[in-house]
């Protein structure tokens, strides 16, 4: 069997089409394959902003980005799928499932409820799911423990979004350096103060070499 090309990037969970011509910067490395970008952050849906970011990729070569920072029923998603409507094929959606979606927790039903919040969403126009690094981190159940990817009151949701075809991404926690002194051979050196460091937290979960 003769050796298959793949693409720079690949993005499971469904195909785009690629857009026209485009103007490229010449002094950017050519390819001939559809380059998706799969971790952008475009905060705010807005028409003016949305309008440059794409200016900017149509310079860069490249085809589409996957956007991780949608709402969902209750928040910006309905603004975003608009745009996207606009601009068909040069951005994917990704609800984001954050700290401050896991405030009721403490509650009953909240993980029943995090579910159908999946499902409105779904129905609305999302294409995949990211979590922040929040859960196994920062989230917090009622006893005080650490709310973990594999905790079995998350199997429904996991459950769910395999069946609406949902991708997922999941930051899952900090890169190791973040457990040791800052230094200027750290990786997020210039990033982030000395005192934010996580050792210097005892509520922070203990990394692991």
């Amino acid at each position: 069997m003769g050796k298959i090309p793949l693409p720079l990037f690949i993005l499971l969970g469904g195909a785009l089409s690629a857009p026209g011509p485009q103007e490229r910067d010449p002094e950017l490395h050519q390819t001939t394959y559809r380059v998706i970008n799969v971790h952008a952050h475009w905060d705010l849906p807005n028409a003016a902003a949305v309008k440059a970011q794409l200016e900017v990729m149509d310079r860069a070569g490249i085809g589409a980005e996957v956007n991780l920072d949608v709402g969902r029923s209750d928040a910006s998603l309905p603004d975003w799928i608009e745009l996207q409507k606009k601009h068909p094929g040069r951005f994917v959606l990704f609800a984001k499932f954050t700290l401050r979606d896991f405030a009721r927790i403490q509650e009953p039903g909240f993980f029943d409820d995090l579910v159908r919040e999946l499902e409105r969403s779904a129905k609305m126009g999302i294409q995949g799911v990211k979590v922040w690094k929040d859960l196994g981190m920062y989230i917090r159940d009622g006893s005080g423990a650490l709310l973990k990817a594999d905790d079995p009151r998350l199997d429904p949701f996991w459950t769910k979004c395999g069946e609406l075809g949902l991708p997922v991404l999941l930051h899952a926690a900090d890169p190791k350096e973040y457990w040791y002194p800052l230094t200027y051979n750290s990786l997020h050196y210039g990033y982030r103060a000395e005192s934010d460091q996580h050792y210097h937290h005892p509520e922070m979960p203990a990394g692991r070499s």
